[in-house]
């Protein structure tokens, strides 16, 4: 292992201190140790790597090694998904759904686009549904509007939904994911 992690240090100094997270979150050859793991997440992270970007995002999300901050984990998450990391930007995506506080039709087709380019880049793959679009359409939906529900559920046309959500994925990739 110790060759292994010369040459990683050796080609990218980013990828070994996030090899040094990992380490010490798996307690591989050392001490299992989340804050340290978090430590040497944060300066790979922090140096643009975007697997320790991710990795850090969800410490903080979990609260191991790091005080539980959404914000942080937002900012990284985000950091890692806009440099194509598939697992961030299924996180990414799913975050979407209620950015400040509420579901709203554009949130959902952020969130649709970031599904589709999760699933472009080998990821996981993750939707959004009938019930999600229609509660975001009728606007302060309660269950005394169950029938405009039931219309916009008639209405929903998921073929075209997420045909606008992969044009979007489209000049996302175009734009190398600058301003998605």
């Amino acid at each position: 292992m110790g060759a292994l992690v010369l040459l990683v240090i050796a080609t990218n100094f980013y990828a070994a201190e996030s090899l040094l997270g990992d380490m010490y979150y798996k307690g591989n050859i050392v001490s299992q140790d989340y804050r340290a793991a978090a430590k040497w997440y944060g300066y790979a992270a922090e140096g643009g790597y975007a697997p320790a970007q991710y990795r850090l995002a969800l410490m903080y999300e979990d609260g191991k090694g790091v005080i539980s901050d959404n914000l942080k984990a937002g900012k990284w998450v985000a950091l890692a998904a806009e440099q194509g990391h598939a697992g961030a930007q299924y996180n990414f995506a799913n975050r979407h759904s209620y950015r400040g506080g509420s579901t709203t039709l554009q949130n959902l087709y952020i969130k649709a686009m970031w599904c589709h380019l999760s699933k472009l880049n080998g990821g996981r793959e993750c939707s959004v549904d009938v019930y999600e679009y229609c509660a975001a359409a009728i606007e302060g939906y309660t269950d005394k509007k169950f029938s405009e529900m039931e219309s916009c559920k008639r209405s929903f046309n998921e073929n075209s939904f997420h045909e606008k959500a992969k044009n979007m994925a489209r000049e996302c990739l175009a734009k190398n994911y600058k301003g998605c």
